[in-house]
């Protein structure tokens, strides 16, 4: 089992390689082309070999793209029980500006390829079909793979633990300072009592290596004994 982070707008992705097959963690919105680049280019694997792509909680910087990655793949998605699926749909409202911006570029080059002779092919559809995560589910095809909800940042925040190689995907539960190489706790969250029941539960799991929404991947041993802003 391989781990592959993609640095892309707004937060990590992870692309795990499982075997023979592939799935994704998180995918900020119009960051979906960064994943299929590492996918192709860097992996060199093809799209249709992703087979489910889930995200940590509902925030546009982690589930803004899920969407957009699971139609080019034909995948399945994933996502935590909670979380909404007008929260999935909608998330990239936030960000009509920028969306308007491409619609103009990109009607503006078609018509140009139209009128040079050139013919187009439209994107295939698929909508793909939506899981719904409870915690303590194995993952469909990703069976050493299991589900914890973790509130605190959000209410639906999920992470998502390897057990035989102890490793924590662990959206925006845990984030990682550079500077200190030392995990940190998010600056926003909906409940901090709820945030530090989640910690000590991830804390009993001893994770061997910790992948977060934002900042390093860190390794080593009792990496939750010492977070930063948890006393």
């Amino acid at each position: 089992m391989q781990i592959h982070r993609v640095k892309s707008r707004g937060a990590n992705s992870y692309v795990i390689d499982e075997h023979d097959r592939l799935m994704v963690i998180d995918v900020a919105f119009m960051a979906e082309k960064s994943v299929m680049a590492y996918v192709t280019d860097t992996m060199n694997r093809n799209l249709q070999e992703v087979d489910l792509v889930l995200c940590t909680h509902g925030h546009t910087d982690h589930m803004g793209g899920v969407r957009r990655l699971a139609r080019h793949c034909q995948a399945e998605i994933g996502i935590p029980s909670s979380t909404s699926l007008w929260q999935e749909r909608l998330s990239s409202l936030l960000f009509l500006p920028l969306l308007a911006g491409w619609l103009v570029r990109r009607s503006t080059s078609l018509v140009f390829r139209k009128e040079s002779g050139s013919s187009i092919q439209p994107e295939p559809y698929f909508d793909p079909p939506v899981i719904k995560l409870e915690p303590a589910d194995s993952l469909r095809g990703f069976d050493n793979w299991i589900t914890i909800h973790t509130p605190g940042h959000t209410a639906d925040s999920y992470c998502y633990f390897h057990l035989p190689s102890k490793s924590l995907i662990s959206g925006d539960t845990l984030l990682a300072s550079g500077k200190d190489k030392r995990l940190v706790l998010p600056a926003i969250y909906n409940s901090r009592s709820k945030l530090q029941r989640s910690i000590a539960e991830l804390r009993n799991l001893n994770p061997a290596s910790v992948h977060p929404g934002h900042g390093s991947v860190l390794f080593g041993s009792h990496l939750l004994d010492n977070i930063v802003g948890s006393s």
